[in-house]
């Protein structure tokens, strides 16, 4: 898909130069806010691509000439071929200031390599013949109809088809395909239309022609409003149209024509991809609520069904999709690329609301058979789908699955400079993928892929997302000079569940690069279990109050910002087995939690504040691993998540809490602890007692001691920092140093005795002997004067 961040993009036209697809297409600025001035703003674009789908872009190919001229207002659609002199054409629409734009006029530019266009001082400017057609004099119509010339090449020569009206009938129901002749691609003779007026068309914008598996088919675009009153009585809808031919050349029988999309999909286009596969690009137009879109598809298989030409990757004509959807509404197992209500490769949010419709309307009795509403199975196979329209689930039972997370890290895509990404072997996450495209909203919700909300009684019950990837694609700029890939900040969630709710389950997912992975409130049952939550602001969320949940056996990662398990007022919450690594600004935080069991997980983090509890009492802390280090990764220095380095590693705030058997592993290099000079803290019992006991600080050389210790009954205790070497001590059970210092010039061939600080300290002094009881010891001095003395 092509879609412009500063840009819309609507008609457009393809040349393959055998490596690479050039696509070329009409652009304009976003900023112009309303969507019917971009016309006068219209230059060409340009992209390439080598699979029609991941689209590059390059400079502008032709923007409007200097004034006066014939093209000085926009330049619009045309069509681009190659010459028997190696060098390629492009012929393009042109509108002038002169006469606002109201005469349309056909002329072209050169290239040698499909990037630098000129124009040549002998170029034809193509105008209608009144003979047969419409000029701006003689017009019946808003404009005159002289544009998107399509250029191919017969036995006979060189043809142009041409967006064109006759000078005869039914002013509503005058549009014809205009013709023009060459045997050189310079010189031009126009020709007589190749279809006759009253075929039920106002104009006939954008014509292809193409041989199709065997079969020469050719493509027009027409709206609803333009269609002639006849055709438009029969049925208001407009959109892409596929007419039957004979020969490339016509006459063509535009009345047998039928449509193959909607208005939402605009100036189709056939192409072959490189394994010969024949596929269909439009532009997206409107959507359901009118607003218009300006972006290019991503290429759709087409294929003949009943002697017609469909397009939406299954080729099922209307009986097929009547019959697909009655058989699937029976087994309540829906497939999302057989509904035959919208497009998911294009926007699965409306395929998804569909199906749900169809479930709630046939499910409407609550005691059937001692059953009544068993609900669904939705499947999503491996592929990417766009997610334009929000999600609303408010129905039980429903179990939405994929084949896949397909999760790898766009983190270190974005990080890598382009111009090694054709070295990478993957570019995107894979699986079943849904790309969030949702506007941001005011509301955290309006961002949300899955939006799962009903009141009432009973609760919602047993939603389950199984084994897909929700990717949010990109995060947006904050201002704070990072990398605008990097702030974790999109107003983008994966999946938000805001009412009450019970027996959810969220196994095997993948989320990357949301605002907000998972959100749920109220929950009761809750199993969050085997997923990959990475590459996000915040990753779980447990909001409300709740219940007999558990997060178990997950890799989660959150962003400097946010938190990787966040809880609020849970009881009988279980997390543990879990693998969470940097950068969250904490690792698991609980508030207001109670009776819990935060155990046998591997955090890993680069801030202090990894696990944290507040207001939180009778939870068990136990058998977990800390590790705390520094940042290695150089997009990310300086960030960090605000605390500093007394804060703790584990904080806890609440009574009868009981931490035991935790490792911790602190890797804190001497310049990096903030403030300076302090001494990192381990765990902090800001409030609370129990089993945790607080030591009182006390004095040192008649200075305060800045930090609080903790002895846990059982607990495994803080490493000293040996401040002379900027790195933790360790020694053997009876408190002796546990390894022999190296040789250091300092002190010259004095080698350290039993009595001394692992390598001593820069007095070259001696420790003071110690009591048996006094036997772990702390170096604290970098003075000459100095003692060492005993922690508790």
């Amino acid at each position: 898909m092509l879609r412009l961040a500063a840009s819309w993009v609507w008609d457009f036209w393809i040349a393959d130069d055998g490596d690479r697809y050039h696509l070329f297409f009409l652009k304009a600025p976003r900023a112009l806010l309303d969507s019917d001035r971009r016309h006068w703003r219209a230059t060409i674009g340009h992209a390439t691509s080598t699979d029609l789908t991941t689209w590059t872009e390059h400079a502008d190919a032709v923007v409007p000439d200097d004034a006066p001229a014939f093209d000085d207002l926009a330049t619009w659609t045309g069509s681009v071929v190659r010459g028997d002199d190696g060098r390629w054409r492009m012929f393009y629409t042109a509108v002038s200031r002169a006469e606002g734009g109201l005469e349309q006029r056909i002329s072209s530019v050169v290239s040698d390599d499909l990037f630098t266009w000129r124009r040549e001082p002998e170029r034809q400017v193509l105008e209608p013949d009144a003979r047969w057609y419409e000029t701006a004099a003689t017009r019946q119509w808003p404009d005159q109809a002289w544009r998107d010339p399509w250029v191919f090449r017969d036995q006979d020569g060189w043809h142009m088809l041409v967006t064109a009206r006759a000078n005869r009938g039914a002013s509503d129901d005058r549009g014809v395909i205009g013709h023009a002749t060459s045997q050189d691609l310079v010189h031009w003779t126009v020709q007589p239309p190749l279809s006759e007026p009253g075929a039920g068309f106002g104009h006939i914008e954008v014509v292809q022609v193409a041989v199709v598996d065997g079969t020469p088919v050719g493509l027009f675009s027409c709206l609803g409003s333009e269609l002639a009153r006849g055709r438009r009585d029969g049925d208001p809808a407009g959109g892409v149209w596929a007419f039957p031919i004979d020969s490339m050349t016509g006459p063509f029988p535009l009345e047998e024509a039928y449509r193959i999309t909607d208005e939402r999909l605009y100036v189709g286009r056939l192409v072959q991809d490189r394994a010969g596969q024949w596929c269909f690009l439009a532009f997206r137009n409107d959507d359901e609520q009118g607003n218009w879109i300006g972006e290019i598809t991503d290429p759709q298989p087409v294929q003949w069904v009943d002697g017609r030409l469909a397009v939406d990757g299954t080729g099922r004509s209307e009986v097929l999709r009547t019959r697909r959807r009655t058989s699937m509404s029976t087994a309540n197992y829906y497939d999302v690329t057989q509904w035959p209500v919208g497009n998911a490769a294009e926007d699965i949010g409306e395929v998804f609301n569909s199906i749900i419709a169809d479930i709630k309307s046939r499910q409407k009795a609550t005691d059937e058979h001692d059953g009544g509403k068993p609900g669904a199975v939705i499947h999503v196979p491996p592929g990417d789908y766009r997610l334009r329209t929000q999600v609303l689930i408010d129905i039980s039972f429903l179990r939405i699955e994929g084949a896949g997370h397909g999760f790898t890290s766009s983190s270190i895509r974005f990080n890598v400079p382009e111009d090694e990404w054709p070295d990478l072997h993957e570019l995107w996450p894979g699986g079943s993928r849904i790309l969030v495209d949702l506007p941001p909203g005011d509301e955290e919700t309006a961002g949300a892929a899955f939006y799962v909300a009903r009141s009432g009684n009973p609760r919602i019950s047993s939603v389950e997302f199984v084994d897909f990837c929700i990717d949010g694609l990109h995060f947006n700029s904050d201002g704070s000079g990072l990398h605008s890939e990097n702030t974790y900040v999109n107003g983008k969630s994966g999946i938000h569940v805001a009412d009450a709710n019970d027996s959810f389950r969220v196994n095997g997912m993948g989320f990357i690069y949301l605002e907000h992975a998972l959100t749920v409130c109220n929950a009761d049952a809750l199993s969050v279990h085997d997923n990959f939550i990475a590459e996000c602001g915040n990753c779980i969320e447990l909001r409300g109050w709740g219940q007999a949940s558990k997060i178990t056996d997950n890799l989660i990662g959150a962003g400097f910002n946010g938190h990787s398990i966040y809880a609020e007022h849970h009881g009988g919450l279980l997390i543990t087995a879990n693998n969470v690594f940097p950068r969250g600004a904490s690792s698991v935080r609980l508030n207001g939690v109670t009776r819990s069991s935060v155990t046998n997980n591997r955090l890993h983090s680069f801030y202090p504040g990894m696990v944290v509890l507040e207001a939180s009492s009778e939870n068990l802390v136990g058998s977990n691993h800390f590790l705390r280090d520094h940042e290695p990764w150089s997009p990310f220095f300086g960030v960090d998540n605000g605390l500093d380095d007394g804060f703790g590693l584990l904080t806890v705030s609440g009574s009868g809490n009981s931490v035991i058997g935790n490792h911790f592993s602190a890797i804190v290099d001497a310049d990096r602890i903030r403030p300076a000079g302090a001494a990192p803290v381990i765990i902090r019992l800001r409030a609370g007692g129990g089993e945790l006991r607080r030591h009182q600080p006390r004095r040192v050389d008649g200075r305060p001691r800045q930090v609080e210790r903790l002895r846990l009954r059982g607990a495994s205790r803080r490493p000293a920092l040996d401040r002379c070497r900027g790195r933790p001590r360790r020694h053997d059970r009876h408190g002796r140093p546990g390894v022999e210092a190296e040789h250091d010039p300092r002190f010259g061939d004095r080698r350290p005795s039993r009595h001394r600080c692992r390598g001593e300290c820069f007095s070259g002094q001696p420790c003071r002997p110690l009591s048996r009881r006094q036997r772990k010891r702390i170096c604290l001095g970098e003075r000459p004067t100095h003692r060492c003395e005993e922690p508790l």
